[in-house]
């Protein structure tokens, strides 16, 4: 088939392969190896099995560079107004962006909805949720990828439900993305998703951090994962204030929280009711964690019923372990060679079917603080010193 094509200006090729002549290589126009990527929202899939989404991301090359003498539209296909500033290249016109984008519907996907205020956000944006969806129950089909720096501000924990229906993971946040969530309440999630490391089943039911997260004013409640974090897995910075984790479970470690060679500070938290064999609370994994102010209470496990260290620092000041169980050993908490340090901190009223009420611990420092009224069946109620907590190891 022959005939020609005639460049009538403000277009942008990706690949001049078979047009060279017409379109030469340059800022708009690309090559075999060196392509133009207008950076669609969602590119067409190889398998077309979907006609992708051709909107435009914010930094797409395309926006501003049509001319505005061609347009003949007062709209783009959407219904959009056609020229926000200069013209955009293509049929979609990116609206002006504002720095907030508003949730107007519960639906997994679609305009309006959670997850294409993600998709469509630039970087630095706020998402928030109208009123109108207040008390309704957002449901998840699969994870939501935060993979750019975000504000996600909920109507608080009541009004602003996110739930992982448990077939899906709510938040992945990977390495180098900031994200700051508050007022929202994210349960059913079961860790569906990506996975930090081969081989593992699943991690994180909620949230799975190796960026920097910070939550505030909000609940996990109700997830579950089989490896490691039935709420949370942390692998990057992750700071909890005025937060509660609550009623999670992992089948290996960390019903609640892990923290894995991260960073984790509680502030005016509280972390309750959760279960897994190691750490019903949390585990600490050659992580770094301190607690201020915050409370680990009536979480179970078979060894750690509160909390589990493996190597790495914890940090307790004006906090309490309380009423935590163990069926082995460390009702309150085990330390496995990691460094733990109590200051004004209480740990009462746990309890461990073997030894180690209250602490089993390996290397510890206490400071004006209280461990007392916690009982074990075997020996140390209070403070078990310890190899290790399982025999076999």
């Amino acid at each position: 088939m022959g005939g020609t094509i005639t460049d009538g200006g403000h277009n942008l090729i990706g690949d001049n392969t078979s047009v060279a002549t017409e379109f030469p290589v340059g800022p708009l126009v690309g090559i075999t190896g060196s392509e133009v990527d207008p950076l669609f929202i969602m590119d067409v899939p190889t398998a077309r099995s979907t006609g992708g989404d051709l909107r435009l991301q914010c930094e797409s090359p395309a926006i501003d560079m049509g001319s505005d003498a061609a347009n003949m539209t007062t709209e783009d296909i959407l219904g959009n107004p056609r020229k926000v500033g200069n013209i955009d290249i293509g049929a979609y016109e990116r609206p002006a962006d504002t720095g907030t984008k508003i949730v107007t519907t519960i639906e997994d996907d679609g305009q309006g909805s959670l997850r294409d205020m993600v998709r469509t956000a630039c970087a630095g944006d706020t998402i928030r949720f109208h009123d109108d969806i207040n008390m309704d129950t957002i449901k998840l089909i699969t994870e939501i990828s935060l993979d750019k720096n975000l504000v996600i501000i909920g109507n608080d924990t009541t009004n602003t439900i996110i739930d992982g229906m448990n077939t899906s993971r709510i938040f992945y946040i990977p390495a180098g993305d900031t994200v700051s969530i508050s007022g929202i309440k994210m349960q059913g999630g079961n860790g569906a998703g990506f996975q930090p490391f081969s081989g593992t089943t699943t991690s994180g039911g909620a949230i799975l951090n190796q960026g920097t997260v910070t939550l505030t004013n909000s609940t996990v409640s109700g997830n579950s994962a089989f490896n490691y974090g039935g709420g949370i897995y942390n692998y990057g910075i992750l700071t909890l204030t005025n937060s509660n984790v609550s009623g999670n479970s992992a089948s290996n470690y960390g019903g609640g929280i892990v923290n894995e060679f991260g960073t984790v500070m509680l502030t005016n938290s509280t972390v309750s009711g959760n279960s897994a064999s190691f750490g019903g609370g949390i585990v600490n994994n050659s992580g770094t964690m301190t607690m201020t102010n915050s409370t680990v209470s009536g979480n179970t496990a078979t060894y750690g019923g509160g909390i589990y260290i493996i190597g790495g620092t914890l940090t307790l000041t004006n906090s309490t372990v309380s009423g935590n169980s163990a069926t082995n050993s460390g009702g309150g908490m085990v330390n496995d060679f990691g460094t733990l340090t109590l200051t004004n901190s209480t740990v009462s009223g746990n309890s461990a079917s073997n030894s180690g009420g209250g602490i089993y611990n390996y290397f510890g420092t206490l400071t004006n603080s209280n461990v007392s009224g916690n009982s074990a069946s075997n020996s140390g109620g209070g403070d078990q010193q310890l190899r290790h907590p399982d025999p076999d190891q």
